[in-house]
Formats: structure tokens, sequence, C-alpha cells
């Protein structure tokens, strides 16, 4: 049977879904998001595509309910039982400020009021070893307690139970036979890791976000049930890879990211069959901009991750994200200065040009008054925008400025860029990587326009623009493996003892992953493990993460040690070659590798001229306002095969968005249909 997947996304403005079909290729749909019931855009979407589900294969899904959930504070009510003496651990938090110079920082309020966090006295030592048994009826007691105060949910984190999870594994036991029905998270249920703080954070954030991702979870299933799709629903996890829906809402923050961390997985996959394994990525949407570097190929991970300053101890994809994108709200400060963003416009009103009510100016306004974007072809044409519209919100912005209507517009455009450079400098430069080594791949409904202006203020090698850059999220989620991570913190010195230790951790992680994957359908030569230990040297706090082989033998001891301190040179710019160093966590990614769908654009190449076709038609743009509004070819990429070469000023379009080519830069078809763009000082 041939097979027929889909990969959807949802983000702040707009949701998008991929059909690929084995036999006819592929499907895009795009519509707006609605916040309020995420699940109605998305049966919109898929209903759309008129067609019987019951040829489906796949069902995979991005989603940022879990998310917008704890940025809107929209959660459960949640209880916490923790060991005596430590129910304050949320309020004390850390001391370190992620702005040291904010004299007017605060910590983020905790998510479970002082009353609502009970203590139990029972204790594990730091070697695992128990000093106090839990006692059943005082933890009983407490369960009652917090429930008769309105708790929804509980979380329940020990002290030590990283080293030994026997008591929290007993308070489950305790929970699921006394009080069945209760919705609850442990602090050792996903990770195996030490930090109290960011442990105990990490299961009141799932027990915060559980009954909402399982209300909407069951309802989503069930109206794609009811719309006639038969197969599994797959949720991506914020790591990359798929998880069964019904299994994901047990670990809420795992989908946290999951639409970002899509983009990242769709751009390497692609960046790899372009030949470009060095990669920024610049994901440009209606609500926020987020970027991640891949070197080598290799998709980046962090162990822990801040979401609304709530620490999440969770395998994640690097992704740096600031609020800059096509939503984005322009404003005035007090000191009369112009400033562009956080706030967005979201999907609902949305932009003033969308004719919803939208009352302050945006970014998509801006484009549209500089002549970026066509009013009649949003969105292939379904989509109306009205430049009266925006002119008249951006009015009062460019009077008070002192500016005309289109310099003020420009004026936001490069405040905007601005920023996005410096997001890109804290994944690149700011971690010892010099954006010159890279291609600068830009996607999302925004990305294309800003892709030739980034990678001229990062000096990038290229900047590429893929095929259906709005939906390349959506493509990752096609793309992505069903996926396992195990990690457990065992804190030696890195020498033979801990050697023999790690080997030991990796073989039972390996046996624990190869079990679960079998139970998906997955064996043999589609399991693939992949083993790290967090390093660093004795005496310090943070860590690097170490690929390892997963049979460690005894040379691997140095060879080992070398890897770290090469990582090191190049994070810290030093190394110390007769200092110990220490293996702080080790660590296990299992995939269960799926079939991937080949989406690259199949076409001849043109004669060697690479001369294009016609345009579409010819505009007026403003690139800079010193050189005001200038004619400008506009190109319907579709119509541009391979080998086409297209000079810029120039706009390339397509339906749900457009590539910006200012004056002196040239964008070239490549195999697949992807655009690469270059100036005359960098074209190879």
């Amino acid at each position: 049977m041939a097979q027929c997947r889909i990969g959807l996304d949802t983000g702040g403005t707009f949701t998008d879904l991929v059909l690929w079909d084995e036999a006819a290729g592929l499907r895009l749909v795009k519509v707006p998001s609605t916040p309020h019931r995420p699940d109605d855009a998305i049966v919109e979407a898929y209903q759309r595509l008129d067609r019987d589900g019951r040829d489906l294969t796949f069902f995979g899904h991005g989603t940022t309910v879990g998310l917008n959930a704890l940025i809107e504070r929209k959660g459960a009510r949640v209880g916490l039982i923790t060991t005596k003496g430590f129910r304050d651990v949320l309020e004390i938090a850390r001391f370190n400020r992620p702005d040291m110079y904010n004299l007017f920082y605060l910590k983020p309020r905790p998510l479970v009021r002082r009353d609502m966090r009970l203590e139990v006295d029972e204790r594990v030592r730091a070697d695992g070893s128990v000093a106090r048994a839990l006692d059943p009826e005082e933890f009983c007691s407490a369960v009652k307690t917090l429930l008769d105060l309105g708790a929804e949910s509980l979380a329940v984190s020990f002290l030590n139970a990283y080293a030994n999870p026997v008591h929290e594994e007993f308070a489950a036991g305790l929970l699921r036979r006394e009080f069945p029905g209760v919705v609850f998270a442990l602090s050792t249920g996903h990770a195996g890791e030490w930090r109290e703080y960011e442990r105990t954070s990490t299961a009141v954030l799932n027990a915060y976000l559980a009954p909402r991702l399982r209300d909407y979870v069951g309802r989503l299933s069930s109206r794609l049930e009811s719309a006639g799709v038969l197969c599994d629903l797959l949720v991506m996890r914020c790591d990359g890879g798929l998880y069964g829906a019904r299994a994901a809402v047990d670990n809420p923050v795992s989908m946290l990211f999951s639409g970002p961390a899509a983009a990242v997985l769709g751009a390497a996959r692609l960046g790899e069959e372009a030949g470009r394994r060095n990669l920024i990525t610049v994901d440009i949407g209606g609500t926020s901009c987020d970027v991640s570097l891949v070197a080598g190929g290799d998709i980046p991970f962090v162990p822990l991750k801040h979401v609304d300053g709530y620490p999440v101890q969770q395998q994640v994809v690097d992704v740096h994200s600031i609020g800059a994108g096509g939503g984005t709200i322009a404003w005035v400060d007090s000191a009369g200065m112009l400033k562009v963003g956080p706030a967005s416009a979201g999907a609902d009103p949305g932009p003033a040009c969308y004719g919803h009510g939208g009352t302050r100016p945006t970014v998509t306004d801006a484009y549209l008054l500089l002549g970026w974007i066509d009013p009649d072809r949003f969105l292939g044409g379904e989509f109306r925008l009205y430049p009266d519209l925006a002119a008249q919100v951006f009015e009062p912005l460019a009077s008070g400025l002192g500016l005309d209507l289109y310099q003020a517009a420009h004026g936001v455009i490069r405040i905007l860029e601005a920023a996005m450079a410096a997001a890109v400098r804290v994944v690149s430069v700011d971690r010892g990587h010099d954006p010159r080594d890279f291609s600068l791949m830009a996607f999302g409904g925004a990305g294309p326009l800003h892709a030739a202006a980034l990678a001229r203020e990062l000096g990038a090698r290229e900047a590429i623009v893929p095929q259906h850059p709005a939906h390349l999220a959506a493509l990752g989620i096609l793309l992505a493996d069903v996926r396992r991570t195990y990690a457990q913190t065992l804190v030696r010195p890195w020498n033979r003892e801990a050697l023999t230790e790690v080997r030991g951790l990796i073989r039972r992680m390996s046996r624990e992953a190869r079990r679960a994957l079998r139970s998906q359908g997955f064996s043999g030569p589609s399991v693939r493990l992949a083993a790290s230990i967090e390093m660093r040297y004795a005496g310090q706090e943070h860590t690097l993460q170490v690929g390892v082989p997963s049979s460690l033998g005894e040379e691997s001891l140095d060879r080992v040690a070398r890897r770290f301190r090469r990582l090191h040179l190049r994070q810290y710019s030093f190394a110390l070659e007769d200092e110990p160093c220490e293996v702080v966590a080790v660590r296990l990614d299992a995939s269960g590798l799926v079939e991937r769908p080949t989406l690259g654009r199949s076409d001849e190449a043109l004669g060697d001229d690479g001369s294009p076709p016609a345009p579409r038609t010819e505009r007026k743009v403003c690139f800079v306002p010193e050189d005001g509004f200038r004619t400008c070819s506009a190109y319907d990429r579709a119509s541009l095969l391979a080998g086409a070469r297209v000079q810029g000023p120039a706009i390339i379009e397509e339906p749900a968005s457009n590539t910006v080519l200012p004056p002196g830069f040239t964008a070239v078809v490549g195999p697949g249909g992807h655009l690469f763009i270059s100036t005359d000082k960098n074209r190879r």
C-alpha cells in the first residue's frame, strides 16, 4: 500500500499541514490558528484536503498548547509533596540571574502556592541508601489535605530521588491505589538527574500542564477519528523525535518546543541533501524568531531549558527564541525611541492589514507598505490584505517619530533585523562558531523576506531558502524518527572505575531503549543508539556533552578526555591539559528510524546561461528609503526550474512566503528547488 503521511504544526499565528502521498506528491495547507481552541484550526486544515483518511499511515503533530498554557498561566492548580525541610525549594530557586545588570529582575513566582506545598518525613541519602522510610499514612494524609484545598493535580519530588527513586515509586503506587483518577507527576518519572530545584520545577510543570494537555489530546484524537483518521496520532517532542500522543501527555514538558524542534530537524535534513552540513537556521513566523546552529550535520541539544523563567530538565533541541515575527508590534517608548516587539498581534486580531480589527502597527504592515508582499496574492490569494489599513496604523507612529510612512516602515524592519542578527550571534559567535563558516537557512512565513539581509549582516557564506519554507516545521515532522531519551546522574572522577560504571549504565539504558522501541515496532537496523556523557573539569559548575561509543574500551579513557578538552577549547577558548576532569551524567538517545519521504523537487536543469522565465509582473518596491521606490520584477517561484538565476532587485513569490532579493544579490535555483542566495562578493 502506498504511504500517505501528514505532518501538522500549530503556530501562534498559522497552522500548517503537509500531506505527502507516495503516489501524488505533496499538498500544503495553511489556515489561521485558533488559539482558544487549537483543534478547530487542525480539523479545518485537514478537512480542506477533502479526502478519505483511512489510507493515512502517519499523522504527526507539533503543538504550542502547553507553551501557551504556561505563558498565559492557564494550567492546573498544583499541590506539591516533598521531603521535610524542602517545601521552599521553588521559592528559593537559584541566585544567578539571566540578566546580571538588571536591578529590577524578579524571580518567577512559583506555580504552587506555599500552602499547597506539603512535607513528609522521609529521606534518601545522596548515595541512594534510605535514611528514613516513607510513611504511607503520612503521605496519604498530605494528599487528602491538598485535594481538600482544591488541588487539580499533584507533583511528588523527594530529596535525592534521582539516586534511588524507591520512595517516589512507592508514592505513585499509593496514589494509583488510594486515589484513582488523580493526575500526578514524579520528579524521577522522566529523568534520573540531580539538582533539586530543576527536578522539582520539571515535576511541577508536568503536573501543571497535564490536565490541559490530556483534554486537548483526547479531544483532538476524537475529532480526527470522527473525520476518518484511523492511524495513531503522534506528537513531536522538543528533542526532535516523535512519541505516541497518549503517552506524551504523561510528560507534557516534552512538547513545549515541538514546533521549533521540528523546524531545525527539517532544515538539517534538507541541508544534508543539499550538501550543506554547516547551517545557521532562522525560523521567522508570525510571533517569534527561532534560531539554531547545526554544525557538521549534528542537531544541537541542551539538557536544560528555561521556559518563561522556569527550568525544564529535559533534553531539548537547542533553539534561541526572541519575540520577532510578522505579527510583532512596533511602538514608541517613553523616551521617544522606536521599539519592535516582543508583543505580537498573533492570529486574533492579527496585523491591521488583515482587516480583522488590529489597531497597532506590525511588521507585516511594514512589509505591505514597502511592497515586499502583494496584497492580492497573500496565501495564494485566499487572504486579501489592505494597504490602506496598514497606512492608517503607521501614520501616528511615523508622525510621532518625525518620519514619513516609508521611513518608519523601513526603520521597523531594520530594528527587527538587528534583533535577529543579535539572536544568531548568541548561538554562533558566543559559542565559538564563526558565521562565515556557515550557510544561513531562512524559513517560516517571514524568514525568506530577511534571508539576504541577515546573511549580509552576519557575513554568512550564503543564504538558503528551502522549498516550501513556510511549512518547514510540518515537513520536519514528516522526517522525524520515533525517539526515546535516557539520563542518569553519575558524579565521578574520570578514571577506570568511572569508565566501568558508565559502560554498565549505557548497557542498561540500551536494553531498556531496545525494549521500548520494540514495543513500537522497531528492531534490528531500524534502531539507532547514541550515547554521551556530560563532563567538566573538577570544581567547575557547567558541563559539556561529549559523544562516546556504546562499547567503551580501556582505550576510550584518554580519547574521551581529549575530546572533552577540544570541546572546551572551542566553547571557552581555553583547555587545561593537566587538570583532572570528571563525569557528571550519562545519556542515551534512542531512535526508531522511520522511512522518510523524498521531499525535494525533481526537475530538469535549464541551459548553461541559467536564464529565468519572464517575471510574472513588475511592481514598485522600496528596499532603502534613500532610493525610494523602484521598479522590481516579481517571479513565481514554481516557474523557476533548477539552474534558473534571478538577479536582484527582485521578489520571488510563492503562496505562503516571499523571498526578497535586494540589489546586488543573486538567487540560483539548486537541485531540489532550493534557492541559494549570494552577493557579488561571496558568489561561488
